[in-house]
């Protein structure tokens, strides 16, 4: 091998080896970048908070009412020595109308997620009677309603999310004292149902 030949791979290693000891700020810059798609799907459910045993106590006065108006009888003795005579008195009266439209305020909630965001509350009712099954008060027309919805036997109402505040709601009915003839605890039940949408 001749020297000039040596020579220039001595100066070319040498070259190559200074290129290598070059401080970084002295290479062009390399970046490459890459995007990942990350899914996370959230579950739809529903949660339903309510009051297992509602106690509704109604409050009455007893009083006696005194008639200022004399009432004068006018009767014959009859041959048997019987007498009678109606005094037409007016009745009594003790609850005023027998019917009476009954709401409790904020007695279920839910939370939960759905496809809309929304979900669906129903509600049924039975009849209150007594133990002996002799007296009952009536229950009818049983809806629900909740904040900014109006009340009726099925509603949609707002699901507030995994991270929101419950939705509240209230339960309406109609309570006949019609048939009710006995003091004392009637008891029935009303069920609600709860779906997402």
């Amino acid at each position: 091998m001749s020297t000039r030949k040596t020579i220039s791979r001595i100066i070319l290693a040498a070259s190559i080896f200074a290129a290598g000891l070059a401080p970084a700020s002295a290479n062009a810059a390399v970046t490459t970048t890459g995007t990942t798609t990350m899914t996370v799907t959230m579950p739809e459910y529903i949660v339903l908070r309510y009051y297992k045993n509602i106690n509704l106590n109604f409050t009455a006065s007893s009083s006696a009412t005194g008639i200022d108006e004399a009432k004068t009888f006018d009767a014959k003795l009859g041959p048997d020595g019987a007498v009678s005579y109606d005094a037409e008195i007016a009745g009594a009266t003790a609850l005023g109308s027998a019917k009476k439209t009954v709401t409790l305020n904020n007695v279920w909630s839910i939370a939960g997620l759905s496809p809309s965001g929304t979900a669906k509350v129903a509600i049924e009712g039975t009849d209150m009677t007594n133990a002996d099954n002799k007296s009952t008060i009536g229950a009818s027309n049983w809806k629900v309603s909740s904040s900014g919805v109006s009340a009726d036997k099925v509603i949609t109402t707002a699901l507030r999310g995994a991270g929101g505040a419950a939705t509240s709601g209230n339960v309406i009915m109609d309570l006949d004292f019609g048939s009710t003839t006995k003091s004392g605890a009637h008891t029935g039940t009303f069920t609600l149902s709860v779906e997402t949408i």
